[in-house]
């Protein structure tokens, strides 16, 4: 009898071989639809969380650099203790191309924006507290209504929040910091050449809820392309 020191770990050949850095959605989608469903922690793990994003797979000190800034500014600024590493890259700027099942393979670039992520449980409650705020607000309900529905819904869940759908404003300090700091960094992201949209942050609770979501959407896709598969094959 082999000892565990003597056997593989338990990975078919299409796992084994699943690539690491790639930008090629082919390739991608070939592979997710090869793996069993409880193996999608593992593609969580190894595709979207231990890699460097493909953003800046090119300029991989101005990924860290960016971290680094916008963690000390929080910190600073909203009185937080944000570590840098608790910052990632979700979407077509961490992968090179979107996972959406709408816009799946399509690539990253100047049209694309910055899927940012935080995980970080003290920053989680703080906005929660405003994003609460916000929903129960009576300003300018047309106008919010969409928006108010979205973060009621995340309230919910209680696994993140999505900054984008709060407002700017007075009462919604922290995350009008963040709204603040995310498009100076935009701006300085031009001088380095780098040319993206506008883009927000994503607050998770804990690291536990970004594998749960992670995880969802991964399983999710893989759904839409494998009905894309039998309704293409059908024709």
């Amino acid at each position: 009898m082999k000892s565990l020191r003597d056997t593989k770990f338990d990975l078919s050949v299409n796992e084994r071989n699943f690539p690491g850095i790639s930008s090629d959605a082919n390739s991608f989608k070939r592979f997710l639809l090869s793996i069993d469903e409880e193996r999608l922690p593992y593609l969580v793990q190894a595709y979207f969380r231990d890699r460097p994003p493909a953003a800046f797979a090119d300029k991989p000190m101005l990924w860290q650099a960016l971290r680094a800034w916008l963690s000390s500014r929080i910190n600073s600024i909203g009185g937080c203790s944000i570590s840098l590493w608790e910052f990632g890259l979700s979407g077509s700027a961490n992968i090179g191309f979107s996972a959406s099942p709408k816009k799946f393979g399509a690539p990253f670039g100047e049209q694309s924006d910055l899927d940012l992520f935080v995980v970080n449980t003290d920053l989680f409650e703080a906005i929660s507290s405003e994003a609460r705020k916000f929903t129960f607000s009576t300003n300018q309900p047309d106008r919010y209504r969409d928006a108010r529905e979205t973060v009621a819904a995340q309230l919910r869940r209680n696994i993140l929040i999505d900054t984008k759908h709060i407002p700017a404003a007075d009462q919604y300090v922290l995350n009008s910091i963040i709204h603040n700091e995310m498009s100076i960094i935009i701006d300085k992201l031009k001088l380095e050449g780098y040319i993206v949209k506008p883009s927000s942050v994503r607050v998770y609770k804990n690291w536990e809820a970004l594998a749960r979501q992670l995880k969802l959407n991964l399983s999710l896709l893989k759904t839409n392309l494998l009905n894309q598969q039998v309704a293409e094959g059908a024709k």
